[in-house]
């Protein structure tokens, strides 16, 4: 029940952070700052520069943390190792996203979408993230983006009335399959999770406006159809 370590910021703002995926790193973001710490002894191993702190929405790591994706409301910035390696647009400056973009184990594929309900694949070519594909899946914008550690397998949801689950193979920019089953008003679905092989898809939704109907709040599918394998109705929460 106590931490190994603490880290003081600076001064007190909004901020993420988040573990490596083979325990080795802590990244976090906060202030204006992106910090690399030892997760064995909370150790600075680095510190970068990241505009728009008022904007920050969130942060992605490689299996390893040495690649980091900090998402500001109109672009993601992505780092190697505290170097900057590049910046991709999200949206404009004034509808952009309010979620983080989502990278693969290895950091070479990146997946974003805005609030123009655009949904877009990057992959790093050795000099920079060059997008693959970008899909339109509306309602009217992108919540929550996913993307599989190996690569194959994307999946977003969609709000803010009658929202949606997308789920898509990485090779095309049309989906696999859509589902529609989490009510209409105010149905928006924020929260997205892949296994690490994509073959099952974890989706969450804030529910809608009504306190009646059979409408579901989570789901989980496979990835070769939509059909839930299992779900949680709204009054089962």
């Amino acid at each position: 029940g106590f931490p190994d370590w603490t880290y003081a910021y600076p001064g007190p703002s909004n901020g993420f952070s988040k573990a490596s995926r083979d325990g080795s790193k802590v990244i976090a973001v906060q202030g204006g700052v992106l910090y690399g710490l030892a997760a064995a002894t909370g150790d600075t191993l680095y510190t970068a520069p990241v505009s728009e702190p008022a904007r920050l929405q969130g942060i992605d790591l490689s299996d390893d943390g040495s690649i980091v994706a900090v998402t500001v409301y109109d672009s993601c910035l992505v780092y190697k190792d505290g170097a900057y390696r590049d910046g991709i647009p999200i949206g404009t400056t004034r509808s952009g996203t309010q979620y983080a973009a989502a990278i693969s184990a290895d950091g070479s594929l990146l997946v974003n979408g805005d609030l123009y309900g655009k949904l877009k694949l990057f992959a790093w070519d050795g000099s920079n993230y060059v997008m693959k594909w970008q899909a339109s899946v509306g309602n009217p914008w992108v919540a929550g983006v996913a993307i599989s550690a190996d690569g194959s397998t994307i999946a977003c949801g969609t709000g803010y009335d009658n929202g949606k689950l997308c789920v898509f193979d990485s090779s095309s920019a049309t989906p696999l399959w859509v589902y529609q089953g989490y009510g209409t008003t105010g149905a928006y679905v924020p929260s997205i999770a892949l296994s690490r092989d994509g073959s099952r898809i974890a989706a969450a939704s804030w529910g809608e406006y009504s306190n009646s109907g059979t409408y579901k709040v989570f789901t989980v599918q496979d990835r070769d159809s939509a059909g839930p394998i299992f779900s949680i109705m709204r009054d089962e929460e």
